[in-house]
């Protein structure tokens, strides 16, 4: 959000805005709102307010996990498949506080969590392909490698298309859709089995 402060000698004039942009984004304007500062992060919470609070419980879950089921790796020798869950969890925040209308409160470039926003979607099925196939005792491990492999030749290509100028993320975001469906339909599956 950009904070216009407006005087009262403004009173009655005619606010133009002008966006100058080479971003496939160009043209894109959102909802403007008009109030004290205060006022408007106040309505921004109370209609948005609890997907933040989802979004920052499930970080400081994820996170917590992570670490507890490190600190059990090393002091028991022997892998926790919680952990892949957590780092799902902890994905899946980053993906909603990334596309929260408060990102730019979270994080110091709005720009670069846009971008990150897009790496979550294409990897967020990872861990949980990885738990699925700790949980199964690797019965199907083939089959989940092929999917994470899937996983990660989209992250490339699409990462590539968009650093190289070619394709943005946005552009891309459909095939991003179908990999990560396909991969949480094909766990789906085989969590059935």
């Amino acid at each position: 959000y950009v904070f216009v402060e407006l005087k009262s000698e403004d009173a009655g004039k005619t606010i133009r805005i002008e966006l100058q942009t080479d971003s496939s984004y160009s043209g894109v304007f959102h909802e403007m709102f008009m109030g004290e500062k205060w006022e408007i992060w106040s309505h921004l919470f109370k209609s948005n307010g609890l997907e933040l609070c989802i979004g920052l419980f499930m970080l400081v879950l994820g996170i917590a996990t992570i670490i507890i089921s490190i600190a059990f790796k090393i002091i028991y020798k022997r892998a926790v498949e919680m952990e892949y869950l957590a780092w799902g969890v902890f994905l899946a925040a980053i993906w909603i506080l990334a596309n929260s209308v408060f990102r730019q409160i979270i994080f110091p470039s709005v720009s670069v969590i846009s971008d990150i926003a897009f790496f979550m979607v294409m990897l967020l099925s990872v861990p949980f392909m990885l738990y699925l196939d700790c949980v199964q005792k690797g019965r199907y491990r083939k089959a989940y490698i092929v999917m994470v492999r899937l996983n990660l030749v989209d992250t490339v290509v699409c990462t590539t298309l968009h650093v190289a100028n070619i394709v943005d993320f946005s552009d891309t975001i459909k095939y991003m859709g179908i990999v990560a469906a396909s991969s949480i339909d094909y766990s789906y599956e085989m969590a059935l089995k």
